[in-house]
């Protein structure tokens, strides 16, 4: 996907998190988070620019 969003700029990735990593692998399942990290990391990596949605509670 990143080769994907490099080669067409005009698509901009949202991410959603529920907040910090306990509250986002209680709901979406052990590990999802440190996934998370490593995709937004990535993306940085790329200058990739990218959303992210916050589930505030």
């Amino acid at each position: 996907m990143v080769r994907y969003f490099s080669s067409c700029r005009n698509i901009i990735p949202v991410v959603s998190i529920e907040g910090d990593k306990n509250q986002t692998d209680n709901r979406r399942g052990e590990g999802v988070f440190e996934r998370i990290s490593l995709s937004l990391d990535l993306l940085k990596k790329r200058n990739i620019f990218y959303g992210i949605s916050i589930t505030v509670t």
